[in-house]
């Protein structure tokens, strides 16, 4: 049979579909009587270049079904991720071709599908839940779940389900009761369902991959690479919102071009601070019930997210598990007008800070100062503790211990461990009495900063110099952002503007270096730090 007879269009959306007839004697095995794909495109030219794939994955399917009917092989397949996937749009394809016979028999109106509004919103809840096995004994006979467990059912998988098919069921189902409330007001997708049609309901054995997914790759590069904790997380829940968008934890040598730019186009449709109800949804389905009002994510914050994807496809071709990766083709390049930049604090705004918390105490006074004396992050201030603060008798100056030694205490990298000389200004304003108060104290050094976060930052004292930022100074916020961490840029500004050399400032703000030369030797010299620190004059 020639390939040109194996594709038709559909109707009403013109999409070309291709349509093979599964033999009998591998209905049962198959769970289908017709294997049946849709190519995506209403092109003749273009189905026909398409359908030569699909007729390659047609040859396999049966090809394997042949195999099991050899072997006595035609028992259940244990059903992994894939198999649930793609028997459930198996079923809901045929869903859909049913209501779409009974439509044209008997047209239906908006109030015809309003009981599916409620099992929608239902399964919703269910997701945002999480649907722990505890929660699923209470609600078992909601509508939501009734609905997920007809469909599991009709596709051969076994009940009660499991959470993580209940999650996959629930998120095709709500896509799949969307197109059906849509026909009411003739709106006909371009791919109902995107699937086959369905017959017995026997799961189709998915491909075998010897690749590691995603998520296992990501754990690889973890325990390689040695990120710090937060760091860790964020890969982390960017890898999870990627297998969100490409429908489960796929084996590398799987990830297509196609589910990389789809992750783009997700990051950026994403809103940036989505209510609270859809804040536990899977990511694909947080962006299509979300507001299209809403703001999207910044460049800074898509590039972030697409890069850290791609890195793990890339330790992923280094470790020999595929050989080119999908990401590589894949480009984000946001405008320099799009993408916001965190600029440095000016002299005037420095003194508008320091005004403000001028009658301030504890780290509502210190933090600012010594951000902008020392060039150091707000977590290794915050994280900072009166044993930390030390005196060079050699060369009577005090210094400040930067370390991850303690609970709770962490830094962003290797380098960032050092000891950064306390400039004269600060002692001039009583930093060293401050120290030694908290010191007879016996307590924190920051007695007012409130809980510090598990990456170690204080949450609330960044809240609250954002928006004393936010207050009394001007900030193009379509262009460029300022908070703490402008200062660490100003310090670096002033080092330049005062003539200390780049690797002496790199020192004392703990930034790596890519010269292989400065990995040569031990710790900077103090007395060296200490003399650029002395130097320096800063803007007020």
């Amino acid at each position: 049979m020639g390939l040109a007879t194996l594709i038709v269009k559909r109707k009403p959306s013109g999409v070309y579909y291709f349509r093979q007839a599964i033999p009998k004697h591998l209905q049962e095995i198959v769970g289908a009587k017709e294997f049946k794909r849709s190519l995506h495109t209403k092109d003749e030219r273009e189905a026909i270049s398409k359908g030569i794939a699909v007729a390659l994955e047609y040859d396999q399917l049966i090809q394997e079904a042949e195999h099991k009917l050899k072997n006595g092989d035609s028992a259940d397949v244990v059903l992994n991720e894939e198999t649930i996937r793609a028997q459930v749009r198996l079923v809901l394809q045929a869903i859909l071709d049913e209501d779409e016979q009974d439509h044209l028999r008997h047209p239906r109106s908006d109030g015809d599908y309003d009981h599916y509004d409620d099992i929608q919103a239902e399964m919703t809840v269910d997701l945002a839940d999480k649907m722990d096995d505890e929660y699923f004994d209470v609600h078992h006979t909601g509508c939501g779940i009734r609905y997920a467990e007809h469909v599991a059912e009709r596709a051969g998988i076994s009940i009660p389900l499991k959470r993580r098919e209940r999650h996959i069921i629930m998120r095709l189902c709500l896509d799949h009761l969307d197109q059906l409330k849509e026909r009411t007001q003739g709106h006909w997708r371009e791919d109902d369902a995107g699937a086959q049609t369905p017959g017995a309901g026997k799961p189709v054995a998915p491909v075998e991959s010897s690749a590691p997914t995603l998520t296992q790759c990501f754990e690889g590069w973890k325990v390689e690479r040695k990120p710090a904790e937060k760091s860790a997380d964020e890969y982390e829940r960017f890898v999870h919102r990627f297998n969100d968008v490409a429908g489960g934890d796929l084996p590398v040598d799987q990830i297509t071009v196609e589910h990389v730019r789809d992750y783009k186009e997700a990051l950026l449709n994403a809103p940036s601070h989505p209510p609270n109800e859809l804040r536990k949804l899977p990511f694909d389905e947080m962006i299509k019930r979300a507001d299209p009002s809403l703001p999207t994510l910044r460049p800074r914050a898509v590039m972030k997210a697409f890069k850290s994807v791609k890195t793990i496809l890339t330790w992923a071709v280094h470790n020999g598990y595929i050989e080119q990766s999908p990401g590589d083709r894949v480009k984000y390049t946001p405008s320099d007008v799009e993408a916001k930049e965190r600029r440095k604090f000016h002299p005037g705004e420095i003194q508008k800070i320091f005004d403000a918390t001028s009658d301030e105490k504890g780290c509502v006074f210190w933090l600012p100062r010594l951000g902008l004396y020392t060039g150091a992050r707000l977590r290794e201030l915050a994280q900072s503790e009166p044993k930390d603060i030390h005196h060079n008798k050699e060369n009577d100056f005090y210094y400040l211990d930067i370390h991850a030694d303690g609970d709770g205490r962490s830094l962003k990298t290797k380098g960032s461990v050092r000891k950064v000389p306390l400039h004269p200004d600060l002692i001039a304003w009583g930093f060293i009495d401050y120290v030694n108060q908290r010191k007879n104290a016996g307590g924190p050094l920051w007695y007012d900063q409130g809980k510090l976060d598990k990456y170690g930052s204080p949450a609330g004292f960044s809240r609250k110099f954002n928006r004393l930022v936010k207050d009394i100074i001007e900030v193009d916020t379509e262009h460029e952002m300022k908070d703490f961490h402008s200062f660490r840029h100003t310090f670096k500004d002033t080092c330049r503007a005062c003539g200390i050399p780049e690797d002496v400032h790199d020192a004392l703000t703990g930034h790596s270096n890519n010269s292989v030369s400065r990995t040569y030797g031990g710790e900077f010299p103090i007395g060296r730090l200490w003399e650029a620190v002395r130097g320096l004059v800063f803007p007020r």
